[in-house]
């Protein structure tokens, strides 16, 4: 006879839902049939129905304060909220209770326990090769409302098991008898209590032991994975700076190409604006002596055509400076896109070896952590270098002396260290460090100051660190592209301000002078119209006195 008491629980349904149904699969729902269930039957109940006599139980625990007032008891307790206890009677698998026998060993169990008025729900199954019944028994009484006595409950268990089965004429449970009858405190195993409690002592030292290592094992594999992670991180955060540089290289090589075409480019407009203001001279000499002769007409045809050719001229100029322009932004774009898609897959190809060495560290540690666990020689250097870290204290065999031991966790910092750039010193590839040697070094002094050739050129910049961005999985928060661009423009416009106005003075002075010679010359035009009416009057009035 094995007694088993389980946990008190708080639902009389869910207690009835388990036991009166077959068993479901792990994860399932709850099955509707009862195939395993073999009879049923009640104790201290009205209802015989297994259901019923639930709910009546439950009635009975929710009225313990109202049955304590009526029975004279004190209501000043707690009330219970695990009203539900559960018993389990098994049966070795050659024995063959009857009904009858189940149910007396049930009854003789609860008076054992001092349980018997008590409202109980008994329970046959026949889902295991061993006999048994369950017992759902109420912990409230139905009369009192005061709540059973479970000290030592599963003591007195054992020793009606015992007593069961002298009377059943058969101890199958000798331990039980060298317990409580011969007073020897025998663990589980048969074993005597000290020599037990001394063996479990020893497991829970080495399962300890396991569980450090465990730990330990862990420890070293997060900080392997931190410290791949800050390489990883400080890889991608190397790029900005590269792409930048590539793009400021790009950009330097295309203006130092186009250097000489500017000059070129200047140099004419510098001769035809020379060669302009000759003509312009030429023109207001023959405007000035065609208005003195009056001919007042030619003067006018004069200065209109050379200001049409002076328009022409400089829409001229400003046609080749946007033509030279444009085609300085189309080779700086190109460049750059260039110089760009050449380091995204030079870093691609180094970041892929990056990955894979560190899954051969990763797997490395591992068998080093095994054979650690194990009690096998291992390479602890080898695994202090790539855990990054030097060991927290020496061990109690480390026969190194305490210098050795400061060395050695100096070299550990200075493995696991990295550059003030974010750039480690050694990432293993020597792939990685031609990357970093592929871009321009950073200038000491400021960078040279750009123009709308640089301006144009950030919407490209843009989107080719909008797409390293993608690929390096972070988006830049800053554009110190724009904000040089912005500061180039205004150092470039304020070095530029004298020589723009000393031209626009100029060019007013020619425009004065054009329009006042234009009004003179149509002035005097117009007084000699009035001259020549007036002389036909006077004629037309010398032919009417002749007359």
């Amino acid at each position: 006879m094995v007694p088993n008491i389980a946990r008190n629980g708080k639902s009389f349904r869910g207690a009835g839902a388990y036991h009166l149904h077959d068993k479901a699969e792990d994860g399932a729902e709850k099955l509707s049939t009862a195939s395993r269930v073999a009879w049923t039957a009640a104790r201290n109940l009205a209802h015989e129905s297994p259901e019923q006599a639930l709910d009546e139980m439950w009635r009975t625990a929710e009225d313990a304060p109202h049955l304590k007032r009526m029975t004279g008891q004190a209501v000043s307790g707690r009330k219970s909220d695990a009203p539900v206890k559960t018993v389990s009677l098994s049966w070795a698998p050659h024995q063959s209770p009857t009904r009858d026998d189940m149910e007396s060993a049930a009854d003789s169990f609860l008076k054992s326990m001092g349980w018997q008025d008590h409202q109980a729900v008994l329970v046959a199954h026949n889902d295991e090769p061993h006999p048994h019944l369950h017992i759902i028994l109420n912990r409230v009484h139905p009369e009192t409302g005061l709540t059973l006595n479970d000290w030592q409950e599963r003591k007195r268990a054992q020793k009606w098991a015992l007593q069961y089965e002298r009377e059943e004429g058969q101890i199958l449970c000798l331990a039980r008898v060298d317990k409580y009858e011969k007073g020897l405190d025998l663990a589980p195993n048969g074993m005597p209590y000290p020599y037990a409690k001394l063996i479990d002592e020893q497991q829970r030292a080495l399962d300890n032991r396991l569980a450090e290592a465990a730990v330990l094992d862990r420890l070293e594999k997060d900080m392997l994975a931190e410290r791949h992670q800050e390489e990883r991180e400080a890889f991608l955060a190397s790029g900005k700076g590269q792409f930048r540089q590539a793009r400021q290289a790009a950009y330097r090589d295309v203006r130092d190409e186009f250097k000489p075409l500017w000059r070129e480019h200047f140099k004419g407009a510098a001769e035809a604006r020379e060669h302009l203001e000759q003509e312009s001279q030429t023109a207001y000499r023959d405007a000035v002596r065609l208005a003195r002769q009056g001919d007042h007409d030619g003067a006018t045809q004069v200065l209109s055509a050379l200001n049409d050719h002076r328009q022409s001229i400089l829409e001229q100029l400003a046609a080749n400076r946007s033509a030279l322009r444009e085609q300085q932004l189309d080779t700086t774009r190109e460049r750059q896109d260039e110089a760009c898609r050449g380091l995204i897959d030079l870093r691609g190809v180094a970041f892929e070896e990056i990955k894979n060495r560190q899954k051969d560290e990763r797997a490395e540690l591992k068998d080093l952590q095994a054979a650690r666990d194990a009690g096998q020689p291992y390479d602890i250097d080898r695994l202090q270098e790539l855990v990054g870290e030097p060991d927290p204290a020496p061990s109690a065999n480390d026969n190194r002396s305490p210098e050795q031991l400061f060395e050695a966790a100096q070299r550990s910092e200075r493995e696991g260290a990295f550059l003030a750039d974010d750039v480690p010193r050694d990432s293993g590839s020597p792939l990685f460090q031609s990357v970093l040697d592929s871009a321009p070094p950073e200038p000491a002094e400021r960078g040279p100051r750009r123009d709308a050739v640089d301006l144009a050129t950030g919407g490209i910049a843009g989107a080719i660190s909008l797409g390293i961005s993608l690929l390096e999985g972070f988006v830049s928060s800053s554009s110190p592209l724009e904000q040089a661009q912005a500061k180039a423009r205004a150092i470039r416009r304020e070095e530029e301000a004298p020589k723009i106005a000393a031209q626009l003075r100029e060019q007013k002075l020619r425009d004065d002078f054009t329009r006042h010679a234009l009004a003179a010359v149509r002035e005097a035009q117009a007084e000699q119209d009035r001259k020549r009416e007036l002389d036909w009057e006077e004629r037309g009035r010398s032919r009417q006195r002749e007359r």
